[in-house]
């Protein structure tokens, strides 16, 4: 059965018009998310696979994100050269990436050329030939890549800070892994983790653009048919560090990069709504928000300082970070845990009111192309969010009121209890 769900969103042609959501029934139990618009004549097609790093063997960290760039290179009877060609001839670009959840593979192709190139896709998709050449050549890029972010201030501290706020769990590493991890790896390690996570019961699928119903039917049965049935993976919690530290790491560079963060909050927490209005007034809206009026503004200290929540399953962080001069670090994450603390005594009328209309205004840009649309549909089903969270979005910001605000904020901000990564020249 199709389920068709409405939704309000900017297409690519620039005007407001209603979307829809269709659930389309695939074989063994897979269903695939369209939103179909004949705007433009493309389809963008994304296949997530629950096989980010968190499921990276403990020894073998860098393997999930490794495996997932290694589906481009060459399938069937197309070594790697080959299939890029055959890519090109009909003018469709086709990605593969790992993050911490998931591995992603995508492809953006011309409707009249629809039929050759899911075909293409189906074929990297189940016929992978992990080509021990092209293993060298990727691993090698990979590891390159992993010793310049050595070099690289913000690089080092995010990954310290995930290293510390999600000790002793599954995002505690990062998703390159390092030097030494990826470095050990070997075809056959692809191989193992692609039959084990590449499967019917553990991917999602979503689609954007003139195609239809039927038509993605036919093109995406044969995918299914092609995959091993296997299992649907559980992501694992992710717990955070409850004790506060500063870690310092040093680095020759005239600025420090901080990160602060502290345990936050899931998507499907009743507070989550609130805690999105709270840290756009906080640190969420740019030139808007509390901590850019106080540390750039007012006092020249950075030229940008934001907040964000890392939502994710059983878990999640809070997290500030700024780069500001090695000698004002200290001032700076001072202001920063003074805002914290502020903002559990409540927010202005104008703060509030101005969050609620830019959040609900600003809402059809984030859906104002077809990529952006298709981020969306993955997301939600991903973290099993239903079909109407897009619908019910601006109505669930403007229930959260005035005092909601505060409220969050003194349940979920604890500026005593940070963890605080700074890599660069300690001026103490």
């Amino acid at each position: 059965m199709r389920i068709l769900v409405a939704l309000w969103a900017l297409l690519v042609a620039g005007h407001a018009t209603a979307v829809e959501i269709e659930k389309v029934p695939l074989k063994g139990g897979v269903e695939a998310w369209l939103v179909e618009s004949h705007s433009l004549p493309m389809v963008h097609v994304q296949v997530s696979f629950k096989a980010g790093s968190v499921f990276d063997p403990a020894d073998a960290h860098g393997l999930a994100s490794l495996t997932a760039q290694m589906i481009t290179e060459g399938s069937g009877e197309d070594n790697a050269q080959a299939f890029a060609q055959k890519l090109e001839a009909v003018g469709a670009l086709m990605t593969s990436n790992a993050n911490k959840l998931s591995v992603t593979t995508a492809m953006r192709m011309l409707a009249e050329h629809k039929d050759q190139s899911f075909k293409l896709f189906r074929q990297a998709l189940t016929q992978p030939r992990f080509d021990e050449v092209a293993f060298k050549r990727v691993q090698d890029a990979v590891l390159t890549g992993i010793r310049a972010g050595l070099q690289n201030p913000s690089q080092v501290a995010s990954k310290l800070r995930d290293q510390y706020v999600y000790d002793g769990t599954a995002y505690a590493h990062s998703t390159d892994g390092t030097v030494a991890t990826v470095a050990a790896l070997q075809k056959a390690d692809v191989q193992n983790f692609y039959n084990k996570h590449y499967n019917q019961q553990n991917m999602v699928i979503s689609v954007v653009g003139a195609i239809t119903a039927d038509e993605l039917q036919d093109q995406l049965n044969p995918l299914i048919e092609s995959l091993a049935t296997g299992q649907n993976f559980d992501f694992p919690a992710a717990q955070t560090n409850s004790t506060p530290l500063v870690l310092r790491q040093e680095m020759a560079v005239p600025q420090s990069t901080v990160y602060m963060a502290h345990s936050g909050i899931t998507r499907d927490d009743p507070d989550y709504y609130a805690a999105y209005v709270m840290n756009y007034i906080l640190g969420g809206g740019g030139f808007n928000s509390r901590l850019m009026e106080e540390i750039r503004e007012k006092r020249g200290l950075a030229y940008g300082v934001y907040s964000y929540f890392e939502p994710l399953p059983k878990g999640g962080a809070f997290v500030v970070t700024v780069s500001t001069k090695n000698e004002d670090v200290h001032k700076s994450i001072d202001l920063i845990k003074q805002q914290m603390s502020a903002i559990q005594k409540g927010v202005s009328e104008k703060e509030y009111q101005g969050a609620q209309a830019y959040l609900k205004g600003s809402f059809p840009l984030r859906l104002d192309s077809s990529s952006k649309v298709l981020g969306y549909l993955n997301m939600m089903q991903l973290h099993n969010m239903g079909v109407d969270y897009l619908n019910n979005w601006t109505k669930r910001i403007g229930q959260v009121t005035q005092a909601d605000v505060a409220r969050v904020a003194k349940r979920l901000l604890k500026p005593e209890s940070m963890v605080t990564v700074i890599v660069g020249q300690n001026h103490e």
